[in-house]
């Protein structure tokens, strides 16, 4: 076909238009790979620096030649970060670390009630951080012994929270069924959906419940208030938690924590700097926005680099409930990408379960 030359003059200026156009978003997509590609790299140097304080905090616990350091629910943070590295009890640089976390856990769990108790106020936390612990372990260990041994103690465990099941369908900081708050809720929600991916059976509906208790803690902005009756507003630190729990079981699709992002996403920019658990809330919220994806990395990087920032010369991150425990959740949240992790691996759908 041969253009009218009037048509050929217009052809040009749309032609150019449309290659510069192509040029442009060419350009901005390299330059966002090198970004992600420098940010990468600057993450994994962090992490390993940060694991390797992480490492000597531990193994000087384990001599006494410090106090230990406490907390079973800060124990099974450290085991975490170990094992989000890819590290098992068998195998990995951190191996010997993950074993002695492991150990403390097992030691602190009740053969009679299942409870895995600590120090501190709070023995649902303790618990419900150190089933989730045990249900990572457990799924990395290879059969024998060992992993028999971590398994009665997931499965007494898993017993121990259903008891204390409220008839809302949550749990709050004693291991009793009387009242529930929406934190401890979304601590033993995550905690179970962990053992079911392990392989564990769950009593019937448990999860079920316990969503349904999340779900009327879930305030109009999208955020979650602290309890289901209350009026309180939304906070960011209980929001990621209850968002990751629900996203955790169910996906990120659903209404619910599509809400919950919005909500998260809005906060996530306009956090002062003397918001409360700070570390708590990017534990969570990294978990979240890495499982729901590409619309979330924005999100992600901007908790990651939060994080980074506030990484001391000598490794490890400071403030909340101690060093230990604010290193081992920040190294958790920046090895969310690499999913080594039950909980950083996005739900299964209904389709794909079956």
């Amino acid at each position: 076909m041969i253009l009218h030359p009037s048509r050929m003059r217009l052809a040009r200026p749309v032609f150019l238009l449309t290659f510069l156009i192509a040029v442009a978003m060419s350009a901005a997509s390299v330059s966002r790979a090198a970004d992600d590609t420098a940010g990468a790299e600057k993450r994994k140097a962090a992490v390993a620096k940060g694991l390797a304080k992480l490492s000597e905090r531990i193994r000087a616990a384990a001599q006494q030649k410090e106090p230990d350091i406490g907390f079973v629910a800060v124990r099974s943070f450290a085991g975490l970060a170990f094992l989000a590295s890819g590290s098992t009890v068998e195998a990995g640089d951190y191996a010997r670390d993950v074993n002695e976390c492991l150990d403390q856990v097992l030691k602190a769990a009740d053969a009679k009630t299942g409870v895995i108790r600590g120090t501190g106020q709070s023995p649902m936390y303790n618990h419900g951080f150190a089933t989730l612990f045990l249900a990572e372990a457990y799924a990395k260990q290879p059969d024998g012994a060992r992993k028999e041994e971590i398994g009665k103690a997931l499965d007494r465990a898993v017993a121990a929270t259903a008891k204390a099941q409220n008839t809302e369908g949550g749990w709050r900081y004693l291991p009793t069924p009387f009242d529930a708050d929406v934190s401890v809720t979304a601590c033993q929600t995550v905690a179970l959906a962990a053992a079911q991916r392990a392989g564990v059976k769950l009593p019937g509906g448990i999860l079920d419940r316990a969503l349904a208790y999340l779900r009327k803690c879930q305030n109009e902005d999208g955020g979650f208030r602290y309890m289901a009756a209350s009026k309180s507003a939304s906070g960011f630190p209980r929001s990621a938690a209850a968002a990751a729990a629900l996203a955790d079981v169910e996906g990120a699709h659903g209404e619910d924590v599509r809400l919950a992002l919005k909500y998260l996403s809005g906060a996530i920019t306009n956090l002062g700097t003397q918001e409360g658990h700070f570390y708590y809330g990017r534990y969570y919220a990294a978990q979240l926005l890495h499982v729901t994806g590409a619309v979330s990395r924005g999100d992600y990087a901007t908790v990651c680099e939060d994080l980074l920032k506030r990484q001391t010369a000598d490794g490890t991150w400071q403030g909340d409930l101690s060093e230990v425990y604010a290193t081992a959740t920040a190294l958790i949240a920046l090895q969310a990408d690499d999913e080594k992790l039950l909980i950083t691996q996005p739900a299964k759908s209904e389709a794909e379960k079956k």
